[in-house]
């Protein structure tokens, strides 16, 4: 698929996953992927200290 496709069809994406919005970063910088970020209704601070020490994070990093 044409990444002028996927962009395009991003209000289609918003409406689909009833989001307000939804961000297309296409391509993702060194990686032959498209990202789509879905805003989150519910922010919270995050320190960053708090993701490079949680499981998911270390489980993942190595990968």
């Amino acid at each position: 698929m044409k990444i002028s496709r996927i962009t395009s069809l991003s209000d289609n994406i918003a409406l689909s996953l009833k989001a307000t919005r939804v961000r297309i970063i296409a391509p993702i910088p060194g990686k032959g992927t498209v990202g789509i970020e879905v805003p989150n209704k519910n922010r919270a601070d995050v320190l960053i200290r708090e993701v490079l020490s949680s499981d998911e994070y270390l489980n993942n990093a190595r990968t």
